[in-house]
């Protein structure tokens, strides 16, 4: 299944997932990738399934948006998302 297609069909991709986490805790895009140590087109990149976090990446952001691992790993686990507890 392609991007888009996926898009259509309702699945979560890891990025809009991220995106939604992010607005939730009302963080820019900027003010993330300032905290993180990225550059602003790193997290657009990873929100728009370009490009994903490696795993110490993927901490960190967990780290500075509270959002626990286990419940991190659920909602990746879900239907319609992608696993990203293996890396």
């Amino acid at each position: 299944m392609t991007r888009e297609e996926a898009k259509h069909s309702g699945i979560r991709q890891f990025g809009e997932v991220l995106r939604g986490w992010r607005n939730r805790k009302s963080k820019s895009q900027k003010r993330m990738a300032h905290a993180l140590g990225v550059s602003q087109s790193s997290i657009s990149d990873w929100e728009r399934g370009i490009n994903e976090p490696s795993r110490a990446q993927l901490v960190r952001v967990l780290h500075y948006l509270e959002v626990d691992e286990g419940l991190w790993a659920i909602l990746m686990k879900a239907p319609g998302g992608k696993n990203r507890t293996k890396r």
